[in-house]
């Protein structure tokens, strides 16, 4: 009788053994899955960032007076913009 049952328990540890390698096998699966999706995704927002920093870009400009861009007012920038102001005006006399 021995036999009977020691085989028994060795088709359950077997039935159990494989029960847990097709369990692990479904869970890396959905890992594999996941992972794919959330690379995805990740791309996604990169590509979003990258266009958002291109339109970004298209709305700075460098000619803003320093006062305006929140930086200190009189800087040498400010000074040439008036100087050609007045070369054009004297053009014309």
């Amino acid at each position: 009788m021995s036999l009977g049952v020691s085989g028994s328990l060795e088709s359950i540890d077997s039935t159990i053994r494989t029960e847990n390698s097709t369990h692990l096998r479904q869970q890396l699966v959905v890992k594999e899955l996941e992972n794919r999706l959330l690379r995805r995704q990740i791309t996604a927002k990169q590509q979003q960032i990258e266009q958002l920093e291109t339109r970004l870009k298209r709305y700075e400009n460098p000619n803003t007076p320093p006062s305006k861009q929140g930086g200190v007012a009189g800087s040498p920038g400010n000074d040439d913009s008036d100087e050609e102001e007045n070369e054009d005006q004297g053009d014309d006399a």
